[in-house]
């Protein structure tokens, strides 16, 4: 499975690792599986002009590591930078330990990734 950021209708952008599903016999995808979901969610990084981007649980109400979506939930499926994977590998080892540790307890967990380019970006918009 690759990491991959997908983009779902509503403008949600997921980081998984995702599996396309298809029909065996017509080989028509009738959806992906997206294991180890997070939410991403963007915000004012420590220094001007640099943004910030948060990983958070997919869905708060489920201890499911998985889940599958349709092929039309997906506007666009891309490859993250990266950097991005980094830390997204971090977030998710890092819940793991928690997740045994607390015994079921859950709690969002949240990594910072600074990008010069889009820094730059911002300060000149």
């Amino acid at each position: 499975m690759a990491i991959k950021v997908v983009i779902n209708q509503i403008g949600q952008q997921l980081i998984a690792e995702v599996k396309q599903i298809e029909n065996k016999e017509t080989k028509e995808v009738v959806g992906y599986l997206l294991e180890k979901p997070r939410l991403v969610n963007y915000g004012r990084g420590e220094n001007e002009g640099e943004i910030a981007v948060n990983f958070a649980p997919y869905c708060l109400l489920s201890d499911d590591d998985a889940v599958s979506i349709r092929p039309e939930s997906a506007v666009a499926i891309v490859n993250p930078r990266e950097e991005v994977i980094e830390k997204y590998q971090v977030v998710v080892n890092n819940d793991e330990v928690r997740h045994v540790e607390l015994e079921g307890q859950t709690e969002e967990v949240t990594e910072e990734v600074s990008d010069e380019s889009v820094a730059a970006d911002t300060e000149e918009g």
